[in-house]
Formats: C-alpha cells, structure tokens, sequence
C-alpha cells in the first residue's frame, strides 16, 4: 500500500516553502485547519501556510497509518495548492518519501530533494529543465511565469543573484548521490498521446495544432536540458533511470511517466 499527496504549483517556490523544511519540523504558525473526506481513501486536507500566510488546498489518498509517501507537483497550470511536512506526523508516514514533478515542477523536485537532506529516498522529473542557469532554463523559468503575471526576478532575485545557482540542480547533480531518480523527457516530435481523438485534445483540432506545435517546440527544448542532465550524472557516475521518447509537454506522456517510474519509487520507499 502507498500513500499519494499532490499539490498543484504555480511557482516553483510554492511547494518548496513548504515541502523542504527538515523532516521533523514545519514553519512556525504552519497548522492543518481542517481535514474533508471524500470518499473512500481520498481526503482534502486544509492547511495554513506561515510561508504562503493563507490557507492551502491539497488532494490526499491515505490508505492508513505507517504508509510511506509520494508527493506529485502539478505543473505551472496546475493551480496553487501544497502539503507541508505537518502531513508527516497528522497521518503516521513512515518517513520514507518520495517526490516527483511534470513541467517546471521537475526542477521544483529535484530542488526539493537537494535543498532537505534523508527527506526524500526517490525522486520523478518529468519533462523538466533542471539547468536553470542555461539561457534555455532561464528563458523557460521567465515565460512560464509571466504566462500568469509573474516575475522570476521576484523568485530568485537578477540573473547574477546566487539564488539561480542554488537553484540549478544540473550544477548541484553531485548531491543527488544516493537517490533513486527517474527523469524523463520528449523530443518534441508528435506521437501517440498527439492525436484528435487523444486525452485533453477531444477532437478539437485547434487544441491538437496547439499542443503539436507549442507542446513540440517547448518539448524539444526541455529534452535537450534532460539530454544534458543525464550526461552529467552519467560523467559524476550516479545511476539514473532516463527515459527518453518521442512525444510533446502533455499530460499523458506525464501520466505514462508517473507509472513507469512507480516501481522505482516504491523500492526506494518500501511501498
């Protein structure tokens, strides 16, 4: 049996504010407000947020106590929801975690598991950029935030502002030593998931053209970066699983990833 808690990111920050504190220990002021059943193991836990300073909306399945926990990050058109390290102690976890994130929230899991030492055992990115120094993590960090009237700037500070460094888990790929990692990507090339009849197009041929073209070229772009990732762990010899595959930035190539990479993680966690 699991444990799955999602929580949506809008910001590559949101969810480290609160995921990345060490694993005894949330922000002071942070609280769960109110835990909602939904149904059979699905629960909609409420929680305040002293880094956010609002109440914070996720999605939980908990099958019961002394599970271990999987924690997926939505990417930027997800919503703004998040789990803090409070769900450790409230629901009885294990301990053993695992994290992993689609989209800009790739880098958000790797940087999560760099930035909390033991926190996380395993970790997902999928169709992520994880080099954020590169003109091609920059570019991708600042228009994905300024598609919702953000400003990286107000993330990490100018170009120059060591927070990018700090940040950029391709130069901190030698601390990922020791975690079971599954990183994946497209080429940008259309395949099965890019079809008029496939999920999220429904026979819209606008949303097809769409998803061919801006999911293609941001696809090609982020393979590159995921190209160059599993170089540099190959180069520092840390073992990585790397799936690399025809396909566009989709969902469903996301949700393919999520249950490829499920066997890895659940031998790292004890699932």
């Amino acid at each position: 049996m699991h444990r799955l808690v999602r929580c949506s990111i809008a910001v590559l920050a949101l969810c480290a504010a609160l995921l990345s504190a060490p694993p005894a220990a949330a922000d002071p002021g942070s609280a769960i407000l109110d835990v909602r059943p939904l149904g059979g193991r699905q629960l909609e836990v409420v929680v305040h947020s002293a880094a956010m300073n609002r109440p914070i909306t996720l999605w939980m399945s908990h099958p019961g106590p002394g599970a271990p926990a999987l924690y997926l990050l939505n990417a930027v058109d997800g919503g703004e929801t998040g789990g803090p390290p409070l769900l450790e102690s409230r629901f009885a976890m294990t301990g053993r975690n695992a994290v992993a994130g689609a989209s800009m929230s790739a880098t958000a899991a790797l940087n999560l598991a760099l930035d909390a030492p033991g926190r996380y055992q395993a970790v997902g990115a999928y169709s992520g950029c994880a080099h954020t120094t590169s003109p091609a993590g920059r570019a991708l960090v600042h228009s994905q935030l300024a598609a919702f009237g953000a400003n990286a700037a107000n993330m990490w500070g100018a170009p120059d502002n060591p927070a990018w460094t700090a940040h950029d888990p391709f130069l901190r790929a030698g601390e990922l030593r020791g975690l079971a990692l599954y990183i994946s990507a497209g080429d940008g090339r259309p395949d099965r998931h890019d079809q008029l009849g496939a999920s999220g197009v429904g026979g819209n041929p606008a949303t097809l053209v769409d998803r061919a073209v801006v999911g293609g070229v941001m696809e090609s772009v982020v393979g590159g970066c995921t190209h160059r990732l599993s170089e540099r762990l190959g180069a520092l010899g840390i073992p990585a699983t790397v799936a690399m595959r025809p396909g566009t930035h989709a969902w469903p190539y996301w949700q393919d990833d999520l249950h490829d990479s499920w066997p890895i993680f659940a031998a790292a966690i004890g699932a």
